[in-house]
């Protein structure tokens, strides 16, 4: 049977210090290569309380590590937005039917109904993001929290849906006619 380890001065300083940090346990545990059950020991030897549930330091750590992630979430689905808007002016490819047969065309924005749809997605998105970011600062309760986050999920299933316009017969509504377009006409 090997010898057990030997936990350096270098390694308590560590786990106290962390500790006062308002790391957890486990935290603890994984960052200096200690058991669960050393670290306590040392915590107590120490004078210090290792109850998680009553250090105050550590709850409060956690809590702002939640809302930092919360505003994180915020910033990224901001972006989302951001790129959103930025499809309004990308090419738009679109298979047209002519009397030849279909014909794909590349317009340099997408129709205007598209970008309409587009545009009141990111407008819903951006006010979900707002009432969540609300509710973040106030410290609302997790059931709100979760409405708002179940909007924001519809909202991009909307968007993702529209990734992908359905041009069958009947449902395309642009007034493009590629007969007519001086760059697909032939000279």
């Amino acid at each position: 049977m090997p010898a057990p380890k030997q936990i350096t001065d270098e390694q308590r300083q560590q786990i106290v210090a962390y500790r006062r940090l308002g790391w957890t346990l486990r935290e603890v545990s994984h960052e200096v290569g200690v058991s669960l059950a050393s670290i306590s020991r040392i915590l107590r030897a120490e004078g210090i309380h290792s109850d998680p549930t009553q250090t105050l330091e550590a709850s409060r750590a956690r809590w702002e590590a939640a809302q930092a992630a919360g505003y994180s979430l915020l910033a990224d689905l901001l972006d989302d937005i951001e790129n959103l808007r930025a499809r309004c002016y990308e090419p738009y490819r679109q298979w047209v039917g002519t009397p030849d047969g279909p014909v794909q065309v590349e317009l340099p924005e997408p129709p205007l109904s598209e970008v309409a749809k587009l545009m009141e997605q990111a407008r819903r998105i951006a006010l979900d993001v707002n009432r969540l970011q609300k509710e973040l600062d106030e410290g609302a309760d997790l059931d709100k929290t979760r409405g708002v986050l179940g909007d924001l999920f519809e909202g991009f299933k909307m968007v993702a849906a529209m990734a992908e316009p359905i041009n069958e017969e009947g449902t395309y509504d642009s007034d493009y006619d590629v007969a007519t377009d001086p760059d697909q006409t032939a000279p």
